[in-house]
């Protein structure tokens, strides 16, 4: 996506209408939340270290982009996966975040020198919480960084050659989704902070900074999603309702904003509506598998297997070459009494599975499905 481009969707996105809110006055007394700046900052002591080091021997002679490489990986080389979004000073002070903590990092040390960035959402086995009944996630992402003395000029746009890719908790089967703009990547760290709040039951916290992020961001659906899910904790499910309309007509992503809609209206005994709803979750065609194995995963913890099924078979359906969806389809169709269906299922996990300890527990429920099948 062109820098053009970029513009044109961070424009679109802060043309739309806002999203139905109840008033602020129910959520508290505004909270004070940090500005962007506070977020990218770095402490003057943090600064001096960086341009030291980059200075120094060692670095000097690299292009600028690969200075700020070898620094975070010299500075974090006991760096420690940490699920908290942290600020960029906290990161580096802290040596420890998640992949949107070192994305944030990695922009601070950019806005220190002449180099380009650019954030890549990416598709990785997606990390979830199971909130009140209801499902949020995490995502993905990664640093581009392009060195000025690369770019080429073409039809009035700057182009760069040899963009860095820095993905610090890069996974096999990575794949490429989209580039985000800056409103959106801004609206990330917000909506982390929210969910972190939601998670801890801080209703307040949550709000306003889900509110900063619909400010930025106002096509967020993940933040459209956990706003719909305050609203419906606070006991406004047609709130609720109205968000997870607006998310499903204005998100980029509104497979688990349905999931959640769905969920809500089977709450509210609208059992024709859910019915609807449920249809449409079926016909959808997101292509991320691990978006369907973990809506399976939710529906068979339900007891709901017809429907874990369904969501099973369509991740099998988007890769099947994993193991997790065919393990899964194992796990329900034994669960529907098909234990022949079961075992097949199983035998292409195990075929497909490269972990050793997933083996180990295929074979066992191999062996488990075809005793079953030898005494019937």
């Amino acid at each position: 996506m062109s820098v053009a481009d970029r513009n044109l969707a961070n424009t679109a996105a802060l043309s739309l209408p806002p999203p139905p809110l109840l008033d602020d006055n129910y959520f508290g007394e505004p909270l004070p939340i940090l500005t962007i700046t506070q977020v990218f900052s770095l402490s003057n002591t943090q600064k001096q270290d960086f341009h030291y080091k980059i200075n120094s021997s060692a670095l000097r002679s690299l292009r600028p982009g690969k200075q700020i490489y070898k620094y975070i990986e010299n500075q974090l080389q006991s760096f420690k996966y940490h699920p908290d979004t942290y600020i960029a000073t906290d990161t580096l002070g802290r040596n420890q975040g998640n992949c949107l903590s070192l994305a944030i990092l990695t922009k601070a040390l950019v806005d220190l020198t002449a180099v380009k960035i650019e954030y890549e959402l990416v598709e990785t086995p997606t990390i979830y919480q199971s909130e009140g009944g209801m499902l949020l996630s995490s995502q993905h992402i990664r640093a581009l960084l392009s060195d000025p003395k690369t770019a080429r000029s073409y039809s009035g746009l700057k182009l760069y050659q040899g963009k860095l890719v820095i993905d610090y908790f890069p996974t096999r089967g990575t794949r490429r989704l989209r580039v985000i703009g800056e409103n959106e990547f801004h609206a990330m760290y917000y909506r982390n902070i929210a969910a972190e709040a939601m998670v801890n039951k801080n209703t307040n916290l949550a709000f306003w900074n889900l509110k900063q992020a619909l400010q930025f961001h106002p096509g967020d659906a993940h933040a459209i999603n956990m706003m719909a899910l305050l609203h419906s904790r606070l006991g406004y499910p047609q709130y609720a309702e109205n968000l997870f309309l607006y998310g499903i007509k204005y998100g980029e992503d509104s497979l688990e904003l349905l999931n959640n809609y769905h969920a809500l209206l089977i709450r509210l005994q609208r059992l024709e509506d859910a019915r609807v709803i449920a249809i449409r979750l079926q016909q959808f065609d997101d292509p991320n598998p691990f978006k369907w194995i973990q809506l399976a995963d939710i529906a068979y913890s339900k007891n709901d297997y017809p429907t874990a099924l369904t969501y099973y078979k369509k991740a099998a359906e988007k890769a099947d070459y994993l193991h997790q969806p065919y393990a899964g389809i194992a796990r329900t169709q034994y669960k529907l009494g098909n234990t022949r269906a079961a075992y097949k299922a199983m035998k292409t996990a195990l075929l497909n599975s490269g972990q050793q300890e997933s083996r180990a527990g295929y074979q066992t429920k191999l062996e488990l499905f075809s005793s079953i099948l030898g005494k019937n």
